[in-house]
């Protein structure tokens, strides 16, 4: 039986946001959304009284680049919500330092779907301006078992976690466990991020690319396909929305 587990870790914001003009400029080579945090740290009691040991990354580190595959962000380990999946992290950038797990990550503030944008540059804006600041990730443990921290009075059983057998994801949330993690830069705000343009947004097949002027739009005081509380979410599928979206904003619409 596999257990999956989240852990979730305090950073502090240590980059610069709009209001540091002076250190504005220097972004450490971070391009658009993009930040670099401790996610995990070793040999640090959490408090669930766990403890991520050095080496518990290194299978599914060289697992993700043998598959060639990104590693997931999402915003506060909200997996059905596919607009909380807000970027990735590159795993050729996710090492395990003396301290933990080291990661880059990039956040979708250039989606070319307007909902995906809005969210991730949300959640960027709030890191930005040190209103967000903890970190999770998401595990399965491959191997563990009990150890002790302390002398004496002092002394406590704590669980260690020896090595994982997967990590589904990283990304920021409101509250975390452990207090020792740290977002290290992350790329300054933007006074306004960029807006997909009509060749990058997704075009139901075939949709003229040019309406034509001269043919006026029909017009009517029904509520038109999709806007209408529980309908089928028709209106969502023509702006390229992937089926769980559609199916998502759907029932968004049906609850109201």
């Amino acid at each position: 039986m596999t257990v999956t587990m989240t852990k979730a870790a305090r950073v502090v914001v240590k980059a610069v946001g709009p209001t540091d003009p002076a250190e504005k400029a220097n972004d450490n080579g971070l391009g658009p959304g993009e930040f670099r945090a401790l996610v995990s740290v070793f040999n640090n009691v959490d408090a669930y009284g766990d403890v991520v040991m050095p080496g518990a990354f290194t299978d599914v580190l060289a697992d993700y680049a043998a598959r060639g595959v990104p590693i997931p962000v999402l915003w506060s380990h909200q997996w059905a919500d596919v607009f909380s999946h807000i970027g990735a992290a590159d795993p050729s950038k996710a090492t395990e330092t003396d301290e933990g797990l080291e990661v880059v990550g990039a956040l979708d503030v250039d989606s070319p779907i307007p909902e995906a944008a809005a969210v991730a540059q949300q959640v960027h804006r709030l890191m930005a301006q040190r209103r967000v600041g903890q970190f999770s990730f998401a595990f399965d443990v491959a191997e563990a078992g009990w150890g002790t921290r302390g002398e004496g009075d002092s002394e406590r059983e704590v669980f260690e976690l020896r090595k994982f057998s997967a990590l589904h994801e990283v990304g920021p949330c409101l509250v975390g466990v452990n207090r020792d993690t740290r977002l290290d830069d992350v790329k300054a705000l933007r006074a306004e991020y960029p807006r997909p343009t009509k060749a990058d947004t997704p075009q139901p097949p075939g949709s003229p690319a040019d309406p034509d002027p001269a043919q006026e739009p029909p017009t009517t005081t029904e509520n038109p396909p999709g806007d209408a509380p529980g309908d089928d979410g028709e209106t969502h599928a023509a702006k390229g929305l992937d089926p769980r979206s559609v199916a998502l904003l759907a029932d968004i619409a049906a609850l109201g």
